[in-house]
């Protein structure tokens, strides 16, 4: 899926208007007060294509959608929001060099992180001193770069909700498979052994499997002969459904445990992945029935459609529209007003002043403390049961000790 780069929609100025209280008569401001307004210029930058492209494309064109959505209501507190989205194509020195051009060429103040390559430049970045405002939360940059700002569960949390999943389940032991093309799934799989050590439900199989593989009958087969009941496979939601697919095929059912990205709308009808249980940074990309799940639905609609029709709708979806709902609530935060000039300390300083911020129910209770490595130790739950994605333990988040 392409990412939609900058587009001449959004370079219009446009005529907002701004309801004073309820019932109040609308003000109407003129193209050439608004303006006069300077815009807030966020990058994003995105390993949409690549390995785990499945995971993440839908992202980017997500968070322009939310951008449509806010400046069409007049923007963040009167500051219209202009989005610049880059595709790394999952190649360190291209996510640097365009990370590296988002600010200083582009000025952004803020920046959304769905590449899995961000470690080439999270220490530039830092020095910039420009957030990074969500994304993709699985690399370990966004619990040990103070610079970063998770929008959900961060991964150093990980080991315990593949455990605790499992437990939930019933499952006595489990298997971990991992992509070979990031150095971050590998990093999971120590923690994930210690965990499941301690809490009862031990590690009997691990193996590293990679995106091109033509079959993965043989971890398959590897895992079931070391009799592992339940299995996590660390990967895009695309490999996963591959996997789960060989696994049936070798009459092997061991019960799916998920996280974050790897889960996908197609799990819902892969044979392999029913009785799935999986935990989500957000609230699940599924839920529609709240009023801000809602509204994100309604956005998509509009302003990106093919995101709503993708098979890879899952949770990048609604990392990034959380995302941007940090923005406006940091913004926010800060006290901004139409008479402000947006910057990257403005957003960083009311992204200290969140605690325990929601974002309407969409993430789990976010604080964030300055010069501190930021971490989310809260999760959401979901299930795939015959067919369906449920919510077996509500629409609030879970949290483990931190």
């Amino acid at each position: 899926m392409g990412v939609v780069q900058g587009s001449v929609r959004r370079a219009r100025y446009w005529a907002a208007v701004m309801v004073l209280c309820a019932g109040a008569v609308p003000v109407v401001l003129s193209s050439s007060a608004s303006a006069a307004v300077a815009p807030i210029v966020i990058g994003v930058v995105c390993s949409c294509t690549g390995p785990e492209a499945s995971s993440t494309a839908t992202g980017p064109p997500t968070f322009e959608a939310w951008a449509d959505y806010v400046n069409a209501r007049g923007g963040v507190d009167g500051h219209r929001v202009k989005v610049i989205s880059k595709d790394d194509a999952t190649n360190p020195a291209t996510s640097t060099s365009e990370v590296q051009t988002l600010v200083s060429q582009d000025h952004i103040v803020g920046l959304i992180d769905d590449s899995i390559v961000d470690s080439a430049w999270a220490t530039y970045i830092q020095k910039q001193h420009v957030p990074v405002l969500g994304g993709n939360l699985s690399n370990a940059t966004f619990y040990t770069n103070p610079d970063f700002f998770p929008e959900g569960t961060t991964q150093n949390f990980l080991s315990d909700q593949i455990v605790l999943e499992a437990k939930k389940a019933g499952a006595t032991n489990l298997a971990v498979l991992y992509c070979a093309e990031a150095v971050a799934c590998q990093e999971a799989v120590p923690p994930i052994k210690s965990t499941g050590e301690k809490d009862g439900v031990p590690l009997v199989y691990s193996a590293a499997i990679s995106a091109s593989a033509p079959s993965y009958a043989a971890p398959c087969l590897a895992a079931k002969q070391a009799g592992a009941t339940s299995m996590n496979v660390a990967d895009a939601s695309q490999i996963v459904e591959a996997v789960a697919d060989s696994c049936k095929q070798q009459g092997y059912n061991p019960i799916p445990l998920g996280i974050g990205g790897s889960v996908g709308r197609s799990w819902a009808t892969t044979p392999g992945l029913n009785n799935a249980i999986a935990t989500q940074n957000d609230i699940p990309f599924f839920v529609s029935s709240t009023p801000a799940t809602k509204t994100l639905a309604a956005a998509l609609e509009k302003y990106e459609p093919s995101v709503v029709s993708s098979p890879n709708y899952g949770e990048a979806v609604t990392n990034s529209w959380v995302s941007g709902l940090l923005i406006q609530a940091a913004a926010k935060a800060a006290g901004v007003t139409a008479a402000t000039t947006v910057a990257s300390k403005t957003l960083t300083r009311g992204l200290y002043a969140l605690h325990g911020a929601t974002l309407d129910g969409m993430a789990p209770p976010l604080t964030f403390h300055s010069g501190k490595a930021n971490s989310v130790n809260c999760f959401f739950y979901m299930r795939v049961k015959d067919g369906s994605f449920t919510t077996p333990y509500g629409n609030k988040a879970s949290c483990v000790n931190s």
